[in-house]
């Protein structure tokens, strides 16, 4: 899990910087975040800087395991094993949810995902994702 020789790759870097730019723009300490997808979590350490509670979820038990890794000195970090079509939070509790690093382009139908980011996020927050291909990286950077 050399997640820091990917994330220093050039442009694999400069646009992951571009991401977490827009990812915590509006972010304070008394928000709280859900990152769906929140694979090693790289974006929930950065997001429990700004908020009081950064919550992840992921499908992948591996995955996971090597997170609460990651995140155990995190006191405002909480990461639950979930399917990100059926959300087990209660309906506008997160203040943003997020969804980053092409994540919904990995999924065969992101619509169910995208209703339920919807669904779990207070009536003016903010949903925020990344959605590309690997062909788009140079024309984005």
């Amino acid at each position: 899990w050399e997640r820091n020789l990917f994330y220093q790759t050039p442009g694999i870097r400069g646009f992951f910087y571009k991401e977490n730019e827009i990812l915590i723009k509006e972010l304070d300490r008394a928000k709280t975040a859900l990152d769906v997808g929140c694979g090693l979590g790289t974006h929930l350490m950065l997001l429990s800087k700004y908020c009081r509670e950064a919550w992840g979820i992921d499908h992948s038990d591996i995955v996971l395991k090597h997170c609460i890794k990651e995140v155990a000195k995190y006191e405002n970090i909480k990461t639950f094993k979930m399917d990100a079509k059926k959300l087990e939070f209660q309906d506008k509790y997160f203040d943003q949810t997020s969804c980053m690093f092409n994540t919904l382009g990995n999924m065969k139908d992101p619509l169910p995902v995208l209703k339920e980011m919807k669904r779990v996020t207070k009536v003016g927050g903010r949903i925020v994702f990344s959605l590309y291909n690997l062909d788009s990286i140079p024309e984005r950077l």
